[in-house]
């Protein structure tokens, strides 16, 4: 939706109501391509777009809010909304007062445009995967295009959110008979491309499959040092995620890092976690117009310093609130170490070395335990070398330990890793972290 096509809307819906009436709308609109390819050839081409706007009415502490997908024709846009509008004040009476909504009383304007300049052609950047991957087997999913977030009020509020980046994932399938169900998967991601690092993701991608190749080795269960790539930090961040650092679930008991705060633990000092919205590509602000911060320091030389509060949770708590209304991180950012990427198989000197990590969910919520798979490229590395690759195992350790005890270092190099989902709309999220060194990593089957 154009920007102006989205003003004119909400200075025609969003009017001052009778008594403390307030009117909202939130704009999710998207333009994506979507390529996906199987055998180095595509095999789907899409192109999506949709618009979808939310509108609120709230009049005391009574709130009723409604979705509709828009059309490109703008009169009807307004028709629609016009019409929405009447009834959600028809009902408005009918529903209970909410005494947990918290309305922000602070006006913020905001204006965020990364425009599309930065992104590649579709058609050149699949032909450069594809050139890049010789013979090997190519399987690949590519997102890419602007997305759009925008909110205005009754207050005159007006924030406009649109940022352009591509997502572009690859696997590389081994054709050896030992070795069919092996892969190396990779991903480039950002606003602005470049071949070069297309190809110097491919080489890599290239020379680990050829380890792929080498006999296995057969891994017992165990405890094993090893070094998680970023990818598989990722993972692990991810779960953490889920409750780790919500207000509610915290004061609900169901946080699996409660024990930071009810028992007063500590993860390794090496380990800051931050949730930096200015520094990712989600909107700095709610579905409700509340301002979000730059920054919040959710963990400070492994101490819990800081929870992610939802308005609702904040009005119970008597808090000011920081978050969305999940109280799931966006823009999820660990600070890196001192250790390169050029120096972490000699830093691991004997162990694993795992690129990825898959199927991961809770095992003991509680204790923060984690279970989860090991999958594509991992490997078993002797005094510093890659020795052979490994099959696939299991896991299950304790998310406690893997970021306090057991971590001895964090790489250097911090890799930005956005969200690909995209049930829906594509997601904004995104993930800012290191690989790690641990002293063991328990393998169970």
């Amino acid at each position: 939706m154009q920007r102006d096509v989205f003003e004119n809307l909400a200075n025609a819906i969003c009017q001052p109501g009778a008594d403390d009436e307030r009117i909202t709308l939130y704009l999710a609109g998207e333009t994506s391509e979507f390529i996906r390819l199987n055998q180095a050839r595509v095999r789907q081409a899409t192109t999506v777009r949709q618009q979808g706007i939310d509108l609120t009415v709230v009049r005391g502490q009574r709130c009723l809010s409604s979705r509709l997908s828009m059309p490109d024709d703008a009169a009807q846009c307004l028709a629609m909304l016009q019409t929405e509008l009447a009834a959600l004040r028809g009902m408005l009476a009918l529903v209970p007062e909410d005494p947990h909504l918290l309305l922000s009383d602070t006006i913020s304007n905001s204006e965020r445009i990364e425009n599309a300049a930065g992104l590649p052609d579709a058609d050149a950047i699949i032909a450069d995967l594809i050139g890049a991957a010789g013979p090997e087997d190519l399987v690949g999913f590519y997102a890419a295009g602007p997305v759009q977030r925008a909110f205005a009020d009754s207050r005159s509020q007006r924030n406009w959110h649109e940022v352009a980046s591509f997502h572009l994932e690859w696997s590389l399938f081994s054709r050896h008979p030992e070795s069919r169900d092996q892969a190396v998967k990779s991903t480039l991601a950002g606003s602005a491309y470049n071949p070069a690092d297309l190809q110097t993701g491919m080489d890599a991608a290239r020379a680990r499959l050829a380890m792929l190749e080498q006999p296995r080795k057969t891994l017992a269960p165990g405890r094993y040092r090893a070094w998680l790539a970023p990818t598989a930090v990722a993972e692990l961040l991810q779960v953490m995620a889920w409750s780790g650092f919500s207000r509610k679930e915290q004061a609900s008991g169901t946080s699996s890092l409660s024990s930071l705060t009810m028992l007063g633990n500590r993860l390794n000092q090496q380990v800051q976690i931050n949730e930096a919205i200015a520094s990712g590509i989600a909107p700095a602000f709610t579905t409700d117009g509340r301002t979000l911060p730059d920054r919040v320091a959710l963990v400070t030389d492994g101490l819990l310093t800081n929870r992610l509060s939802s308005a609702r949770t904040a009005a119970e708590f008597d808090e000011h609130p920081n978050a969305i209304d999940s109280e799931s991180p966006q823009a999820l950012t660990m600070a890196g170490g001192s250790i390169s990427e050029a120096q972490s198989l000699a830093a691991l000197d004997t162990g694993l070395w795992i690129g990825n990590l898959w199927y991961l969910n809770y095992s003991d919520r509680q204790a923060a335990r984690v279970t989860g798979m090991t999958r594509f490229a991992c490997f078993w590395v002797e005094n510093g070398r890659i020795q052979a690759p490994i099959g696939v195992m299991r896991f299950d350790e304790s998310l406690l330990n893997l970021f306090g005890n057991k971590l001895e270092g964090l790489g250097s190099d911090v890799d930005f890793l956005p969200s690909a989902n995209t049930w829906g709309e594509r997601e904004l999220s995104s993930v800012s972290c290191p690989g790690m060194l641990v002293s063991d990593l328990t393998l169970t089957l």
